[in-house]
């Protein structure tokens, strides 16, 4: 069984930018938040088959205590869900919380499960409540669960809007951004999540190489998502497409990344011994 908090990630430099690379989404929080630090506030442009966002909605706590507590006390909310729960900002421990701190966060993360959920379904919500980041564009090729837009109150009580398109529908960024890349979108998202063929592959890839060279481009996050995305064996896969493209090889520190998180040669969907 994986360590779904585990925020372990890898960093490399490219056309002398941050790259960083994680095996759990919601590491990309803190990621974001060393970019962000050192380069200024600006957007996200994600390319994600998942939504990550949940309209404002954070857990606090224990995961695995959450069911014992009256239903005031599971969630610190933003204002735009429901009036009636606490909203975020009366957590003394959420306002202190420092993202840069390292330490800390092994011990809320990865130690007590706190702020983010199992399937990193809210890490946006986080990201936007400690205004990490201004507006996320999430752009999905097979999108699965909701695929609305959004938006959230920060820390200092602005809105960040969370917009949610179809590939096709890319827009040029006009402001710096941060290019995030979640390896699920290069699922066929069917029950076998099959890749979609390496020449589509490529061409999403040659997309995201030109947005990554961009000025504008302060740094790049990449979430391998083993889980999401089918195996390791096609995590391996796109990293080897990813590597080709970009000219950078990173198949290294994915396999590094895989392995340290506990995940094999063995596919665990479909319990199949996978040739090297």
């Amino acid at each position: 069984m994986t360590d779904k908090f585990n925020i372990n990630y890898e960093r490399k430099i490219i056309w002398e930018k941050d790259l960083f690379l994680f095996v759990n989404h919601k590491t990309a929080t803190l990621c974001w938040a060393k970019l962000t630090i050192k380069k200024g506030l600006c957007d996200v442009i994600t390319f994600d088959s998942h939504r990550d966002f949940r309209d404002g909605i954070i857990t606090q706590g224990d995961l695995l205590a959450l069911d014992m507590l009256p239903d005031n006390k599971k969630y610190l909310s933003s204002k735009y869900i429901r009036s009636d729960l606490l909203h975020f900002t009366s957590s003394t421990e959420f306002m202190e919380w420092n993202l840069l701190d390292k330490e800390r966060n092994q011990v809320l993360i990865e130690g007590q499960h706190k702020f983010f959920l199992q399937n990193n379904d809210n890490f946006i919500d986080v990201t936007f409540m400690k205004n990490i980041v201004k507006d996320v564009y999430s752009y999905y090729l097979h999108q699965q669960g909701n695929g609305n837009s959004g938006k959230c109150e920060d820390i200092n009580g602005n809105d960040h809007f969370f917009k949610m398109s179809k590939v096709e529908k890319f827009a040029e960024p006009d402001t710096k951004f941060i290019l995030d890349i979640d390896f699920d979108f290069f699922t066929s998202y069917d029950l076998n999540y099959e890749l979609i063929p390496n020449n589509k592959m490529k061409d999403y890839l040659e997309l995201m190489k030109r947005l990554g060279q961009r000025e504008e481009c302060i740094g790049i996050t990449i979430a391998i998502e083993p889980d999401n995305c089918g195996s390791y064996c096609n995590c391996m896969k796109i990293s080897e497409s990813f590597s080709q493209v970009f000219g950078d090889n990173i198949m290294d520190l994915v396999k590094s990344l895989l392995e340290s998180s506990g995940y094999t040669l063995i596919d665990f969907r479909n319990y199949s011994i996978i040739s090297s």
